[in-house]
């Protein structure tokens, strides 16, 4: 059984609730403030997330204690400016919405950056792979033996990048 590191299990659940009413009504009715900020806190919401519970909650006329949640999400956001999900964010493409200014954001900046480093060396290896198989068809197809080659020297060069990207993704992804 595959297990993920906690910070992905927050990146991935964030992701999955952005597009939808922020709490249910059940929530609304049983909601402890000062929880309901930590998550939001942990998960990285801005401090507007706020408002849309306000209006989830407002068709049930419930109002957010708004101390308790504000204080619940400075303890989730100790939790969540951290370098570690810094570094997942940045890979899974989250946008970092300033969240962790004064909360160790240098850390958490750190981590991003080299989040989004790797992802971009994981698209750039994706894209020479496709670019590989196009050259590997087109040399099945051509029967010319000096086109050929040049279609092999060139897949032997986006191997070569291939490779060094390789390195870099698991010298980057440690």
């Amino acid at each position: 059984m595959q297990t993920f590191p906690s910070s992905l299990c927050l990146v991935l659940a964030a992701l999955m609730l952005g597009g939808c009413a922020s709490m249910s009504e059940n929530e609304c009715r049983r909601a402890d403030w000062y929880d309901r900020g930590v998550r939001d806190g942990a998960y990285g919401y801005e401090s507007d997330r706020v408002a849309a519970h306000a209006e989830a909650c407002s068709k049930v006329g419930v109002v957010p204690d708004r101390k308790a949640y504000f204080d619940g999400r400075e303890q989730g956001l100790k939790r969540y400016c951290t370098e570690s999900n810094g570094f997942d964010a940045g890979r899974y493409g989250q946008n970092y919405g300033g969240v962790c200014v004064g909360r160790g954001e240098a850390d958490f900046q750190r981590g991003y950056q080299r989040g989004r480093q790797l992802a971009q060396l994981e698209a750039d290896r994706k894209r020479l792979i496709e670019e590989i198989e196009q050259l590997e068809k087109q040399w099945k197809q051509t029967t010319r033996e000096s086109e050929r080659n040049l279609i092999r020297q060139r897949i032997l060069l986006r191997e070569d990048e291939r490779m060094r990207l390789d390195r870099e993704i698991r010298y980057d992804g440690r």
